[in-house]
């Protein structure tokens, strides 16, 4: 049975291992949840009026489960989207890239254990695509040149896990 846990059953400061499965809330109506938010809140980008999105925008209230995996290295965003894409397909599908803010949220304080990223470059800005990343020193979200640039080994994905409801344990009060 896979291991478990949502974002209250963590200690203070842990990211989840890689393969652990947890439950995100995500609210686009917070500050830096939805697509523009990501460049303008969260990265703190002072040009992002020049940022366009070119994905599907989240825009409901939701309840999401996710787990962190590893591709070991990879040239560029595409190939990561390939490889995370093939691990176990109709069981996690790469999400939208808005769920960093809510993974953020959830998790403040990184572990310094490598990048955590989502392979979806929908944020454009002179015709480069990008994809959100949380910085590996200093635990701020940040955008990743989604084609042409390496990604290593110690950077995890962030994919959502479909069917999993049965599988993830809820804080209790």
């Amino acid at each position: 049975m896979a291991k478990r846990m949502a974002p209250g059953l963590a200690p203070a400061g842990a990211y989840p291992a890689v393969g652990v499965i947890f439950t995100l809330p995500f609210d686009p109506a917070l500050s830096g949840y939805d697509s523009i938010g990501i460049v303008k809140d969260l990265a703190g980008y002072g040009n992002w009026q020049s940022w366009q999105f070119e994905g599907d925008a989240l825009t409901d209230i939701l309840t999401g489960n996710f787990k962190l995996v590893s591709v070991g290295d990879c040239r560029d965003a595409i190939e990561v989207r390939e490889k995370l894409e093939s691990i176990e397909p109709g069981r996690i599908i790469v999400p939208s890239g808005q769920w960093i803010a809510a993974f953020r949220a959830a998790y403040p304080n990184h572990d310094y254990r490598g990048n955590v990223g989502i392979a979806d470059p929908s944020w454009v800005i002179r015709e480069r695509s990008f994809f959100p990343y949380i910085e590996d020193s200093s635990g701020v979200p940040l955008l990743w040149r989604g084609v042409g640039v390496p990604c290593f080994k110690r950077w995890r994905w962030l994919v959502q896990v479909i069917g999993a409801e049965k599988e993830v344990e809820t804080p209790t009060t």
